[in-house]
């Protein structure tokens, strides 16, 4: 027979054999619903509900929005600032070729550019690591630790790089500050293939937290075939790096509708609770 509440849920799944504690693994057949894991004191109750992110703290599950819609909002402006760089590119290239100057115009362009592209990555990094905070609730060996932290250190090195690169381009216009700025760039491109390897890892984490098999499935195929289309894009139609980041782009707005709907479930539990209360 099919448990009608949450609570008869538990008591059938504690006796089906199958249930073990959280933060140790000791087995929790035949204990009471409203006891504790022997071993480690972990209420039998906590280890039952799992890792579902709708039992984490609210509060917990509101800042991995807030931090996520940040850096939606970011890539938005990140590839609307992409496509200007390429049609300008374009036009810049079309004027040369009619023998125009545009010295003075692509400078400034690449001035302002430079200025946009930090602020977004600035904004970026703020959002990355909002969305990377630590879940204090979380009980077991399966904490996406790694992924979370790489992804935030990382996002320090991309920050000090640009940082530097920003100064040295606008306020250094020498030869040896163009070397620098060269290596930089090598440097931050390398922090930003990590984060990314790293930030599909930890997305794939989160995904099973929902549950959700077709955001998993999605992280999964996104690891591997973003850099394909990345890479291959640009040497055949160089607009490889926009789809990539358009796809990666829809990943994370979907991730963040799944995060939105796990709060409205909160808030709606926590208004009935007080209602009958």
């Amino acid at each position: 027979m099919q448990a009608t509440n949450p609570r008869e849920a538990m008591i059938e799944q504690l006796q089906s054999g199958e249930a073990h504690c959280l933060r140790c693994g000791y087995a929790l057949t035949g204990l009471d619903l409203d006891g504790a894991c022997p071993e480690c004191g972990t209420p039998v109750t906590r280890s039952l509900q799992g890792n579902l992110l709708h039992f984490s703290d609210p509060a917990y599950v509101r800042k991995l929005r807030a931090g996520l819609l940040v850096v939606v909002i970011g890539i938005v402006i990140d590839m609307l600032l992409l496509i200007t760089n390429i049609a300008f590119g374009s036009f810049i290239a079309f004027q040369t070729g009619s023998g125009a100057s545009l010295n003075a115009s692509v400078q400034i362009f690449e001035a302002i550019s430079t200025i946009l592209e930090a602020a977004i990555a600035i904004a970026l990094i703020f959002g990355w690591w909002t969305f990377s905070a630590p879940d204090p609730a979380f009980l077991g060996r399966e904490s996406g630790n790694v992924a979370r932290r790489i992804v935030r250190i990382t996002a320090i090195i991309i920050a000090i790089t640009l940082f530097v690169r920003v100064i040295f381009e606008l306020a250094v216009p020498t030869a040896w500050a163009a070397n620098v700025v060269g290596g930089l760039t090598f440097i931050s491109w390398l922090a930003y293939g990590t984060k990314f390897f790293a930030s599909m890892l930890y997305i794939r984490w989160i995904a099973r937290r929902f549950p959700s098999v077709r955001l998993v499935a999605t992280a999964e195929r996104n690891m591997w075939m973003l850099p394909l289309i990345a890479v291959l894009g640009s040497v055949l139609f160089c607009i490889g790096p926009l789809i990539a980041l358009t796809f990666y782009w829809v990943m994370l707005y979907e991730v963040q509708n799944a995060i939105k709907q796990v709060i409205g479930r909160q808030e709606m539990e926590a208004r009935i609770t007080a209602a009958a209360a």
